[in-house]
């Protein structure tokens, strides 16, 4: 489940989530939906793919929440570095925004991640 979730990307790029709010809602599933059974097109075991694709979108077994919450918390260590790495002092309203996690442990390591960006900041 980990290794398809982000596979659409391959042909739709990762548009940055802020850019979603000014599309339509569901379209983001929608596009990732297409772009995934495109990509199976040929697979010999596409069906079954698409099944795990799907069960990660409904977001209702316990895999696919830690899918997303690794997801989630792999975006905010990418933002820390980057913020380390160039000195961005620009990235508040991603710190800010809050962000709720289906299990309390990746609670626990978004809560050091923000207190770590906190830090950082000079502002």
């Amino acid at each position: 489940m980990a290794a398809l979730h982000d596979l659409p990307e391959g042909l739709t790029t990762d548009i940055p989530t802020p850019a979603w709010r000014f599309l339509p809602p569901g379209i983001k599933t929608d596009v990732e939906r297409g772009a995934m059974q495109e990509i199976l097109a040929d697979a010999p075991f596409a069906s079954q793919f698409m099944d795990v694709w799907e069960e990660l979108h409904a977001a209702e077994t316990a895999e696919s929440r830690l899918v997303h919450d690794a997801d989630k918390l792999d975006m905010f260590v990418q933002a820390l570095v980057y913020q380390e790495q160039t000195g961005n002092q620009h990235l508040a309203e991603f710190w800010e925004t809050p962000y709720r996690f289906h299990y309390p442990q990746a609670q626990v390591i978004y809560d050091e991640l923000q207190r770590r960006w906190a830090e950082m900041v000079t502002y």
